[in-house]
Protein backbone atom coordinates (compact mmCIF):
# COMPACT_ATOMS: atom_id res chain seq x y z
CA UNK A 1 0.00 0.00 0.00
CA UNK A 2 3.15 2.29 0.34
CA UNK A 3 3.78 2.06 -2.96
CA UNK A 4 0.39 3.11 -4.01
CA UNK A 5 0.36 5.55 -1.71
CA UNK A 6 3.64 7.23 -3.02
CA UNK A 7 2.81 6.27 -6.65
CA UNK A 8 -0.91 8.00 -5.92
CA UNK A 9 1.39 11.39 -4.58
CA UNK A 10 3.63 11.44 -7.24
CA UNK A 11 0.49 11.48 -10.23
CA UNK A 12 -1.04 14.29 -7.87
CA UNK A 13 1.76 16.61 -7.91
CA UNK A 14 2.31 15.90 -11.76
CA UNK A 15 -1.81 16.34 -12.41
CA UNK A 16 -1.59 19.72 -10.30
CA UNK A 17 1.36 20.96 -12.13
CA UNK A 18 -0.33 20.33 -15.47
CA UNK A 19 -3.80 21.87 -14.60
CA UNK A 20 -1.98 24.84 -12.71
CA UNK A 21 -0.54 25.51 -15.87
CA UNK A 22 -3.65 25.53 -18.20
CA UNK A 23 -5.22 27.27 -15.19
CA UNK A 24 -2.19 30.20 -15.28
CA UNK A 25 -2.20 30.16 -19.53
CA UNK A 26 -5.97 30.28 -20.16
CA UNK A 27 -7.03 32.71 -17.40
CA UNK A 28 -4.82 35.46 -19.25
CA UNK A 29 -6.22 35.52 -22.60
CA UNK A 30 -7.81 38.90 -22.99
CA UNK A 31 -10.92 37.81 -24.65
CA UNK A 32 -11.10 34.84 -21.89
CA UNK A 33 -11.12 37.28 -19.15
CA UNK A 34 -11.49 40.76 -20.02
CA UNK A 35 -10.25 41.39 -15.72
CA UNK A 36 -6.94 40.37 -16.06
CA UNK A 37 -5.60 43.60 -15.82
CA UNK A 38 -7.55 45.21 -13.53
CA UNK A 39 -6.69 41.78 -11.51
CA UNK A 40 -2.86 42.74 -11.87
CA UNK A 41 -3.47 46.63 -10.49
CA UNK A 42 -5.43 45.72 -7.42
CA UNK A 43 -2.49 42.71 -6.88
CA UNK A 44 0.17 44.76 -6.96
CA UNK A 45 -1.99 47.51 -4.79
CA UNK A 46 -2.31 44.74 -2.39
CA UNK A 47 1.11 44.13 -2.30
CA UNK A 48 2.24 47.72 -1.63
CA UNK A 49 -0.36 47.87 1.25
CA UNK A 50 -0.07 45.03 2.81
CA UNK A 51 4.09 45.73 2.79
CA UNK A 52 3.35 48.74 4.01
CA UNK A 53 0.95 47.62 6.76
CA UNK A 54 3.63 44.87 7.55
CA UNK A 55 6.06 47.62 7.71
CA UNK A 56 4.11 50.11 9.96
CA UNK A 57 1.02 48.65 10.97
CA UNK A 58 0.27 51.74 13.47
CA UNK A 59 0.31 53.81 10.38
CA UNK A 60 -1.36 51.53 7.59
CA UNK A 61 -4.76 51.42 6.44
CA UNK A 62 -6.14 48.17 7.53
CA UNK A 63 -9.97 49.47 5.16
CA UNK A 64 -7.42 50.20 1.86
CA UNK A 65 -6.35 46.29 2.87
CA UNK A 66 -9.31 45.25 2.97
CA UNK A 67 -10.62 47.07 -0.40
CA UNK A 68 -7.77 45.67 -2.24
CA UNK A 69 -8.37 42.20 -1.19
CA UNK A 70 -11.69 42.20 -2.17
CA UNK A 71 -11.26 43.52 -5.78
CA UNK A 72 -7.94 41.10 -5.95
CA UNK A 73 -10.50 38.37 -5.27
CA UNK A 74 -13.47 40.16 -7.54
CA UNK A 75 -11.49 40.60 -10.53
CA UNK A 76 -10.18 37.07 -9.77
CA UNK A 77 -13.44 35.49 -10.02
CA UNK A 78 -12.47 34.61 -14.13
CA UNK A 79 -9.56 33.11 -13.25
CA UNK A 80 -11.76 30.52 -10.61
CA UNK A 81 -14.16 29.72 -13.11
CA UNK A 82 -11.37 28.55 -15.42
CA UNK A 83 -10.20 26.95 -12.70
CA UNK A 84 -13.21 25.16 -12.11
CA UNK A 85 -13.86 24.47 -15.90
CA UNK A 86 -10.46 22.85 -16.49
CA UNK A 87 -10.69 20.58 -13.16
CA UNK A 88 -13.97 19.43 -14.00
CA UNK A 89 -12.72 18.43 -18.03
CA UNK A 90 -9.58 17.11 -16.78
CA UNK A 91 -10.06 15.01 -13.72
CA UNK A 92 -13.43 14.13 -14.51
CA UNK A 93 -14.21 13.94 -18.38
CA UNK A 94 -10.56 13.32 -19.54
CA UNK A 95 -9.75 11.07 -17.05
CA UNK A 96 -13.14 9.23 -17.59
CA UNK A 97 -12.33 9.16 -21.59
CA UNK A 98 -9.12 7.58 -20.45
CA UNK A 99 -10.10 4.65 -18.70
CA UNK A 100 -9.70 6.38 -15.35
CA UNK A 101 -6.13 7.42 -16.24
CA UNK A 102 -5.10 11.20 -15.73
CA UNK A 103 -0.99 11.64 -17.27
CA UNK A 104 0.16 11.74 -13.67
CA UNK A 105 -1.55 8.22 -13.23
CA UNK A 106 -0.55 6.93 -16.76
CA UNK A 107 3.27 7.58 -15.40
CA UNK A 108 2.51 5.68 -12.31
CA UNK A 109 0.73 2.77 -13.94
CA UNK A 110 -1.99 3.56 -11.80
CA UNK A 111 -5.44 4.03 -12.48
CA UNK A 112 -9.02 5.43 -11.26
CA UNK A 113 -11.90 2.30 -10.97
CA UNK A 114 -15.30 2.11 -9.40
CA UNK A 115 -15.59 0.23 -6.07
CA UNK A 116 -19.23 -0.65 -7.14
CA UNK A 117 -19.68 -1.08 -10.78
CA UNK A 118 -18.74 0.57 -13.77
CA UNK A 119 -16.53 3.76 -13.64
CA UNK A 120 -18.88 6.60 -14.76
CA UNK A 121 -18.32 9.88 -15.97
CA UNK A 122 -20.77 11.50 -12.61
CA UNK A 123 -18.38 9.67 -10.55
CA UNK A 124 -15.14 10.90 -12.42
CA UNK A 125 -16.90 14.76 -12.05
CA UNK A 126 -17.82 14.78 -8.95
CA UNK A 127 -14.62 13.14 -7.46
CA UNK A 128 -12.76 16.25 -8.72
CA UNK A 129 -15.34 18.04 -7.26
CA UNK A 130 -14.81 16.92 -3.90
CA UNK A 131 -10.90 16.73 -4.13
CA UNK A 132 -10.35 19.69 -5.56
CA UNK A 133 -12.98 21.80 -3.14
CA UNK A 134 -14.45 23.29 -6.17
CA UNK A 135 -17.84 23.86 -4.23
CA UNK A 136 -15.98 26.07 -2.20
CA UNK A 137 -14.33 27.72 -4.64
CA UNK A 138 -17.99 27.91 -6.17
CA UNK A 139 -19.14 30.19 -3.13
CA UNK A 140 -16.15 32.44 -3.09
CA UNK A 141 -17.24 33.68 -7.15
CA UNK A 142 -20.43 33.78 -5.59
CA UNK A 143 -20.11 35.81 -2.16
CA UNK A 144 -17.73 38.46 -3.98
CA UNK A 145 -20.69 39.47 -5.82
CA UNK A 146 -23.27 39.10 -3.11
CA UNK A 147 -21.35 40.73 0.17
CA UNK A 148 -20.05 43.92 0.36
CA UNK A 149 -16.35 44.23 0.75
CA UNK A 150 -15.83 43.68 4.64
CA UNK A 151 -19.16 41.42 4.55
CA UNK A 152 -17.53 39.17 1.85
CA UNK A 153 -14.01 38.66 3.89
CA UNK A 154 -15.96 37.49 7.06
CA UNK A 155 -18.03 35.08 4.41
CA UNK A 156 -14.67 34.47 2.60
CA UNK A 157 -12.68 33.73 5.96
CA UNK A 158 -15.31 31.01 6.69
CA UNK A 159 -15.11 29.68 3.21
CA UNK A 160 -11.30 29.09 3.33
CA UNK A 161 -11.67 27.63 6.75
CA UNK A 162 -14.31 24.92 5.78
CA UNK A 163 -12.50 24.42 2.61
CA UNK A 164 -9.16 23.98 4.69
CA UNK A 165 -10.85 21.61 6.74
CA UNK A 166 -12.09 19.48 4.09
CA UNK A 167 -7.96 19.43 2.38
CA UNK A 168 -7.10 18.18 6.11
CA UNK A 169 -9.82 15.24 6.00
CA UNK A 170 -9.38 14.35 2.67
CA UNK A 171 -5.58 14.25 3.00
CA UNK A 172 -5.72 12.26 6.17
CA UNK A 173 -7.87 9.38 5.26
CA UNK A 174 -5.54 9.02 2.30
CA UNK A 175 -2.90 8.70 4.83
CA UNK A 176 -4.18 6.85 7.85
CA UNK A 177 -6.57 4.30 6.33
CA UNK A 178 -5.41 1.35 5.93
CA UNK A 179 -7.01 0.91 2.05
CA UNK A 180 -5.44 4.25 1.55
CA UNK A 181 -8.96 5.87 -0.18
CA UNK A 182 -9.93 9.27 0.79
CA UNK A 183 -13.23 11.00 1.43
CA UNK A 184 -13.57 11.50 -2.07
CA UNK A 185 -13.10 8.07 -2.93
CA UNK A 186 -15.13 6.83 -0.09
CA UNK A 187 -17.84 9.37 -1.22
CA UNK A 188 -17.91 8.36 -4.83
CA UNK A 189 -17.17 4.54 -4.86
CA UNK A 190 -13.90 4.75 -6.13
CA UNK A 191 -10.34 3.38 -5.70
CA UNK A 192 -6.91 3.90 -7.63
CA UNK A 193 -5.70 0.72 -8.13
CA UNK A 194 -1.88 -0.14 -9.55
CA UNK A 195 -2.27 -1.64 -13.75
Amino acid sequence: MKSLRKKRILAYIVDYIIITLLINVISTISFINPTHKEYLKYSEKYMDAYTEYVKNPEKASLDELTDYSYYVIKYGVVYDVVKIAIIIAYLGVYQYQKGGQTLGKKWQNIKLESSSGKLTLGKTIIRSVILYNLIFVALTCISVYTFSSKNFLIANGVISLLSNIMVIIILLTVLIRKDGLGLHDKICKTKVVEI
